[in-house]
């Protein structure tokens, strides 16, 4: 169960993200986690599971399945003999009543990510918990409820923010008691600033191990996304996090390494699968494809631009992957890295590929100005204040989830379009609500059913990076006529 710090519950982190546009499951402001384990939404994933129906299980679209992972029951296989201790006890009866299609059950959960709060030490420039950094879970008992379960549950993902900055995963790391889960897998996705002794301290107490460390790129790239850390510091940190993993008794502890690609760092995608080789540690990448509109993949001022040099990337970091698998063979602690995995990796890349519109650079588009309607830019202001606001606009008909943006300047923004009907809106680069400013046409060809705002810029020739003056101050003119819908 992922727990975010709005407190809305999901069964996992792709159940609301990559296509995947699941409601949460419950929300621990209102309920206690076992009530939302057992609640009508649980239920419901249990049933479609047991029948085989992704579908029916809101799965359909699994972006775990898309990327070859291992979905199979993972925990730690000394706990199966064991009669004593809750964790093997519920290991038992859950195998039981999954095997019998259960859908209520008496087994707690075996996983549990939570985020109490996203406060953080640095500020990225593609972090969605931007619009949330003020969120918290306040319910006196919500992180009580966390602790009674850990004796439990086979891995416990400390989330945040920076997790090593938030005062319950300090507790934890020094007070949990071992004993009461000898098996317990601690996990955690932090950004590596703050590995002080006390936490190195508090990692050595478990037997097991899953840290991740969010590194957006490597030098310039990786200062350039993640403001406020120096690489070389996060890179000493790495190592004294690989120190405490390899010392850990079980030898499936690991540390690893993962990118959330995006428009300012997709470049250096080679760099760090060369760094990925050198510390010798496992990488995995996220496309960034929705918000915020200027690191997304799919969201574009100027497609050709935008998408300059990103095909090349791509081959280049797939390339590198040769040289990588003996480092991931490394990790592993094998021999080699078999064909059909490593088949996998470079399927990776395809994935991610196959996230990025690059046949829409071909398709020609005019560099024009938009003239913000007045009451939509009223609106926006009183909705967000002094806050920079950008316009968002999206193709009518379209399909593909591509869209266009652009910064807004003295109530106008420039963004190269082609030829169609769009719909627009204003709001921040972080907030999910877009003002509806209604619709507007750019081309010469009139539709057969005419939007209720139609923008028509009159031009015989297609100009990718501008436009003639006098085609701008027409479509300013006509901009200007413009109203929210």
């Amino acid at each position: 169960m992922i727990i975010d710090s709005t407190g809305a519950a999901a069964p996992c982190c792709y159940w609301g993200a990559y296509e995947n546009l699941n409601s949460p499951v419950g929300n621990v402001k209102e309920q206690s986690i076992e009530e939302i384990w057992n609640g009508p939404a649980y239920q419901k994933l249990r049933a479609g599971m047991a029948r085989g129906d992704l579908a029916a299980a809101g799965c359909a679209k699994c972006h775990a399945v898309r990327q070859g992972m291992s979905l199979g029951f993972d925990y730690d296989s000394d706990a199966d003999d064991d009669t004593e201790t809750p964790h093997g006890r519920n290991i038992a009866v859950l195998k039981d009543e999954i095997a019998r299609g259960a859908t209520v059950l008496e087994a707690k959960p075996t996983i549990i990510s939570y985020t109490p709060s996203h406060r953080c030490n640095i500020r990225c420039t593609h972090c969605y918990q931007e619009s949330t950094r003020d969120a918290e879970i306040k319910r006196a008992d919500a992180a009580d409820e966390i602790e009674r379960l850990a004796p439990y549950l086979v891995r416990l993902i400390a989330g945040g923010g920076e997790p090593f900055l938030l005062p319950i995963w300090r507790r934890f790391l020094a007070n949990f008691d071992t004993r009461k889960n000898p098996y317990l897998d601690f996990g955690t996705s932090t950004n590596a600033t703050i590995v002080t002794e006390p936490v190195l301290t508090g990692l050595r107490r478990f037997k097991n191990m899953t840290i991740n460390v969010s590194l957006d790129g490597t030098g310039e790239a990786y200062e350039r996304v993640r403001v406020g850390a120096k690489f070389d510091e996060v890179r000493a940190n790495i190592r004294l996090l690989k120190e405490v993993v390899k010392a850990a008794p079980s030898p499936k502890a690991n540390i690893g390494i993962s990118m959330c690609v995006m428009k300012s760092n997709i470049l250096d995608l080679p760099n760090l699968v060369r760094f990925a080789r050198d510390e010798i540690l496992q990488f995995g990448m996220s496309p960034v494809i929705t918000k915020p509109p200027d690191e997304s993949l799919r969201c574009f001022n100027d497609p050709a631009r935008d998408m300059a040099g990103w095909a090349d990337a791509i081959d280049a970091a797939k390339a590198e992957l040769d040289s990588y698998f003996p480092s991931l063979a490394a990790v592993w602690h094998a021999q080699i890295v078999p064909e059909e995995t490593q088949e996998t990796w470079r399927g990776l890349f395809e994935v991610l590929r196959a996230q990025i519109p690059f046949d829409l650079a071909d398709v020609p588009h005019r560099r024009v100005t938009l003239d913000i309607p007045d009451e939509l830019m009223v609106r926006a202001v009183a909705a967000h204040g002094a806050a920079p606001l950008v316009a968002y606009i999206f193709p009518q008909g379209a399909t593909d989830g591509v869209s266009y943006w652009g910064p807004i300047k003295d109530g106008r923004c420039e963004v190269s379009l082609p030829d169609g009907t769009f719909s627009i809106g204003v709001s921040t680069k972080w907030d999910a609500t877009v003002g509806d400013g209604g619709t507007f046409h750019i081309g010469d060809q009139q539709l057969d059913e005419a939007p209720p705002i139609a923008l028509q810029v009159a031009t015989s020739r297609y100009t990718p990076r501008r436009v003639a003056a006098g085609v701008m101050r027409r479509a300013r003119r006509m901009l200007d006529r413009v109203t929210a819908g």
